[in-house]
């Protein structure tokens, strides 16, 4: 299947242009849909029994590691 070219468009005019220039409507669209995927997004950190167990799991092995460090010299 070829693709098909319209070349022989008609000019857009410039009250149409004109409609469509809406800077701040496409600010406050960006602004609605930032805030909508903000609020959708489940941060991984925001979860708090999987940031817990990090820390006590980071805790526990930097103490292991120290106390197996410190007692194997005696």
């Amino acid at each position: 299947m070829a693709t098909k070219f319209n070349l022989n468009r008609q000019p857009v005019s410039d009250d149409e242009i004109n409609t469509h220039k809406d800077f701040d409507k496409l600010v406050k669209k960006f602004k609605e849909q930032s805030i909508e995927k903000a609020r959708s997004d489940v941060n991984f950190l925001k979860n708090k029994k999987i940031t817990y167990s990090t820390i006590i799991a980071g805790a526990t092995i930097f103490c292991t590691v120290t106390y197996f460090t410190v007692f194997k010299n005696q």
